[in-house]
């Protein structure tokens, strides 16, 4: 099992760490760092600078066997193309923003993408979590139940939080709560609920053996 980097930021500020990271023993991700780190050397050679911070991230990845982390070469062979070739961003390029801006996210869409979020976040939720992982995970629910854009939504999780207050003292506690709150927002809407065993919990959100589930 190979662990995320935790790096610094990329720039010299003074800024929280992000954690980039490439799925394990990928050829691919390989490949795609090499040819990241020759053309930000050529690069940082011809203007004479100090190294850039892509080529200083290269330097420091290392691999990630988290599902989650499984797109990191493809991001990385992108903004090789566009160093490479010098294009404009393509989300930019020939946009007419007045025309193709997407819609706000109705309720269906903030709901899918927030559990996605959530389980993802309580699977890989520390098996000992310190005390200021706890108070961060209860904060973040608070917070959650306080701001989701969905008010009714909202006022319904605030209420659930006040009768089952959000449980953190382990992994496997943290993904049966939050699955048992999925479950209350199931019956509600008629459907049928999930099961919260751990083990079922953690090949729906952390790791599959599913064939469709390779990265």
């Amino acid at each position: 099992m190979h662990n995320c980097s935790l790096i610094n930021n990329l720039t010299q500020s003074a800024r929280p760490r992000r954690t980039y990271c490439l799925p394990a023993r990928s050829s691919q991700a390989v490949a795609t760092i090499s040819r990241l780190r020759q053309t930000m050397a050529g690069d940082q050679a011809d203007s004479g600078t100090g190294p850039s911070p892509l080529a200083n991230l290269m330097k420091k990845m290392e691999d990630c066997s988290r599902p989650a982390c499984a797109d990191t070469a493809s991001a990385l062979s992108a903004a090789l193309g566009r160093v490479e070739t010098k294009k404009p961003d393509a989300l930019t390029e020939g946009l007419d923003w007045r025309v193709d801006l997407p819609c706000p996210p109705v309720s269906g869409v903030l709901g899918k993408s927030s559990w996605n979020l959530i389980h993802s976040m309580a699977a890989w939720y520390p098996d000992n979590p310190s005390t200021e992982d706890k108070k961060l995970m209860t904060n973040f629910m608070e917070a959650l139940a306080r701001f989701y854009p969905c008010t009714y939504c909202a006022a319904d999780f605030q209420n659930n939080l006040k009768q089952s207050p959000v449980r953190v003292k382990t992994r496997e506690e943290l993904c049966v709560w939050l699955c048992e709150q999925h479950n209350l927002v199931n019956q509600k809407l008629d459907k049928k609920p999930f099961p919260c065993d751990i083990q079922n919990l953690d090949k729906r959100w952390r790791e599959s053996s599913d064939p469709r589930c390779a990265p």
